[in-house]
């Protein structure tokens, strides 16, 4: 990334690794299909989409991309794609090269939603 202030969704995405920016516009396009509703934005400097509250997040990283679930520790995995331990957020991991579960993503991201919905 650049050290100059990043602005917009697509200034972030431009701004990575250029082997990350499929996976971003991946994630991105996956986002805005399975939830249409959220509010796309940037929040400490990264993709954010919220509802109610803050949903999903996305982190370009040297080598992976981070498809950040904030309540993902709330959310059923049957597809075992989320990672991490902390007390509410978790994570799916995308690499260049490798293939994206988009069906699990997609059930992960309408759970994330429909949890959202019932914060209101």
């Amino acid at each position: 990334m650049s050290s100059r202030k990043i602005t917009t969704v697509d200034e972030y995405i431009k701004e990575s690794e250029s082997a990350l920016r499929p996976l971003c516009e991946q994630a991105r396009d996956l986002l805005r299909s399975a939830a249409p509703a959220l509010r796309e934005g940037l929040k400490w400097g990264a993709p954010n989409w919220s509802g109610n509250s803050n949903v999903c997040g996305l982190g370009a990283f040297s080598k992976h991309v981070d498809l950040f679930f904030f309540f993902g520790a709330k959310l059923d995995d049957p597809h075992g794609l989320l990672e991490g331990a902390g007390k509410g957020m978790r994570h799916v991991k995308l690499f260049p090269g490798a293939k994206i579960g988009e069906a699990g993503i997609r059930e992960l991201i309408e759970r994330a939603v429909a949890l959202d919905a019932k914060s209101s």
